[in-house]
């Protein structure tokens, strides 16, 4: 069921990626969860099939949509995005509840990692602790996009979410800062890392000894033998 509303789909530090207005819709099942990521995934350019996406769709207490957001293109194998990101985008959305998803490259049927299950967990439990609702999580993979067919996992549906509302691993509170400020310093390092590795591959270039290539960059003999 449409209404009169509008509803961004915005691109975040992506520039390849289109930016898309839709009218809002009543969003009721699974089944509408993955029809409209699997619209806006097949509306990218194909040379983009072969990386991981991760997308955030925000929605009212009534159920509409609000916001559709294409936060993030990872690697053949993974992609990252930082669970502050998630959660802003939902405040600054009005969102109260709200629905991940991301792809896999492969044409297999999909099935989370563990990456994705502890990733799941933790977004369930700092949703808690804003008061942000985390419906499902939807991945999809190539064959999602060949087949007839739905063809994809959601984590509602396999009972994770239920799960995860009982799991003590993560607690809120005080635990989910030290969630937030591990994640922060995780990015921070990634940083770092590709940073020096920038700089090392550069200083390869102009034939420098690994030895000094070592001492400016910190990365080890192994990592920089890699980049050659």
């Amino acid at each position: 069921m449409a209404s009169k509303k509008t509803t961004e789909v915005k691109k975040m530090e992506v520039r390849t990626i289109k930016h898309f207005k839709l009218k809002s819709i009543k969003i009721n099942t699974v089944e509408d969860y993955y029809r409209a990521f699997l619209h806006f995934f097949k509306s990218e350019h194909k040379d983009l099939y072969g990386k991981e996406h991760f997308w955030i769709m925000g929605m009212d207490n009534d159920g509409y949509s609000v916001c559709l957001y294409l936060v993030a293109l990872g690697s053949q194998n993974i992609v990252k995005v930082p669970m502050t990101d998630v959660f802003s985008i939902a405040v600054q959305s009005k969102a109260t509840n709200i629905v991940v998803a991301h792809n896999h490259t492969s044409r297999k049927k999909p099935e989370p990692s563990q990456f994705d299950i502890d990733f799941t967990n933790k977004l369930s439990h700092v949703s808690q602790y804003l008061n942000i609702n985390v419906l499902d999580h939807i991945i999809l993979s190539r064959l999602s996009l060949e087949s007839k067919e739905s063809i994809y996992y959601s984590f509602l549906v396999s009972g994770y979410m239920d799960f995860f509302k009982q799991d003590l691993s993560y607690k809120l509170v005080d635990d989910v800062k030290d969630v937030l400020d591990k994640e922060k310093q995780d990015y921070k390092l990634d940083g770092e890392k590709n940073k020096a590795i920038e700089i090392a591959k550069e200083m390869l270039s102009m034939n420098y000894d690994i030895e000094e290539i070592i001492k400016i960059t910190k990365l080890s003999k192994k990592e920089i033998e890699k980049l050659k």
